[in-house]
């Protein structure tokens, strides 16, 4: 179940990594200050801040099986399974360059989650 895990991260960081660098994107927090997210990039973003504090509490108590559970369950189900496979094709979509901004921004706000 862990290789699966990092599996799906790996595939996740890799498809952001080739979109990001095809476009030669550079994180930077003033663009994600000032970028409007849509409504699936708030929602893995809420997603990915709960996840945060579900991992705190749940390391507060020294309860590392339910931290891990929280973070299998974001990456395979809620960030693999909904978010990028929702959103694939506005990836690949090239019309504007500052919608491909905003898109980077989200996902490396998503993939970052403590910046």
């Amino acid at each position: 179940d862990s290789v699966k895990v990092l599996k799906t991260i790996m595939n996740t960081y890799s498809f952001f990594n080739m979109y990001s660098s095809i476009d030669n994107f550079e994180y930077s927090k003033e663009n994600r200050k000032n970028a409007k997210f849509n409504d699936f990039d708030k929602w893995i973003l809420s997603a990915s801040k709960t996840l945060m504090e579900n991992i705190d509490n749940h390391l507060e108590i020294m309860d590392i099986n339910k931290a891990l559970k929280e973070i299998v369950y974001f990456v395979d189900d809620l960030l693999s399974n909904w978010y990028v496979r929702r959103n694939r094709r506005r990836f690949w979509n090239s019309c504007c360059l500052f919608k491909k901004l905003r898109r980077h921004i989200s996902k490396d706000g998503k993939i970052h989650l403590k910046t």
